[in-house]
């Protein structure tokens, strides 16, 4: 399904594309009642929409500030779509919309100073434990889903969410643990604890994962 700005969907009025790739693609649109969220349409069929399903189906317990919210799902032959909320403007509103994310702050800033990081690191640690209260793993914590939401650090990207023990490798290089690796793929909470390390060390540097454990003047 092709889409374009100001087509509704869901209600939903589309704004702008804010990123795609071989996942779907996402959406800042506006709902009924003029609240910015994002919107995310999945092609339904193959893995990549059974993976985004199955994660879903795995989160829909869980609530927590730190956690993203879903709002909707609607599943239909064609498509899957997800309105979730979005993340705050960068750019506060002067010029386009630059989702507030922990990467878009990276790429803007360097780095993070140190209140920032600790109030990133207390609000994800809590949001994790909630995830892990359920026997969930993330399973690809990085800066990219690591949103801005009312100021507060959020994670999202609830398509590779699993319980522990999945047994499938799945993650982002630089960011999955040396024991996942050797398991083979089994998920433990411990392997999120690592992922968010290398996130700690990415804000505090500046530098990027694979460039642990290197440390600048």
């Amino acid at each position: 399904m092709t889409c374009n700005v100001g087509d509704t969907i869901c209600n939903c009025t589309l704004l702008q594309k804010c990123g795609e790739g071989a996942y779907g693609v996402v959406w800042l649109a506006r709902d009924a009642i003029g609240a910015n969220v994002a919107l995310k349409i999945i092609k339904n069929g193959g893995r990549y929409s059974e993976r985004e399903l199955a994660g879903l189906k795995n989160y829909k317990d869980c609530n927590h500030p730190n956690l993203l919210k879903i709002r909707y799902v609607e599943i239909t032959d064609a498509q899957i779509i997800c309105i979730m909320d979005a993340a705050d403007d960068l750019n506060h509103g002067n010029g386009e919309y630059k989702p507030d994310t922990l990467a878009n702050r990276l790429r803007k800033y360097g780095r993070l100073d140190g209140k920032e990081i600790t109030d990133m690191l207390d609000g994800l640690l809590s949001g994790l434990e909630e995830l892990h209260k359920h026997g969930l793993v993330h399973r690809d914590i990085k800066p990219d889903n690591i949103l801005y939401i009312n100021g507060r650090a959020t994670l999202s990207d609830a398509g590779l969410i699993a319980p522990v023990g999945q047994n499938t490798l799945v993650g982002s290089p630089g960011f999955i643990s040396p024991r996942l690796m050797e398991s083979g793929g089994v998920a433990e909470t411990s392997d999120d604890f690592y992922a968010l390390s290398k996130v700690v060390f990415c804000v505090l540097t500046g530098l990027a994962p694979a460039e642990y454990p290197t440390i600048p003047q």
